[in-house]
């Protein structure tokens, strides 16, 4: 086994304009994350998303911030060869994005290993 893999992961952020924002803009951004094992990508994403958080104004002079809320997906990837942070693609939805965070046990590199056992029942029994 190689001493690294690649993974994937969605990193969520959403905007806030001024003290409050009813229209926030929530941008999910795909990126390519090298690591050890699964504990380790999702230590690396969440770093990588935390590094991503800024502050800037905006043409009306009002404060914008961009805050890192949390991971939506996390898959290991094939053998490929490409860049530790390298951004596949990202979108950008309207609304609160909190709602698209998932506890780590519910991303599918967890999920994976977790249900390898189990059958189709015991599936669709959870």
């Amino acid at each position: 086994m190689p001493d690294h893999r690649w993974f994937v992961a969605v990193l969520l952020f959403q905007s806030r304009v001024g003290e409050w924002d009813d229209e926030p803009i929530v941008d999910h951004q795909v990126r390519l994350i090298v690591a050890g094992s699964p504990d380790a990508a999702y230590e690396r994403a969440l770093q990588l998303g935390q590094a991503e958080e800024h502050n800037y104004e905006n043409r009306e002079g009002e404060s914008v911030a961009w805050e890192f809320l949390g991971l939506s997906e996390l898959e290991e990837l094939g053998a490929t060869t490409p860049a530790h942070g390298d951004e596949i693609f990202s979108w950008r939805t309207s609304g609160p994005g909190r709602e698209f965070v998932k506890d780590k046990h519910r991303l599918s590199v967890f999920a994976s290993a977790r249900n390898a056992n189990k059958t189709a029942d015991e599936l669709l029994d959870e």
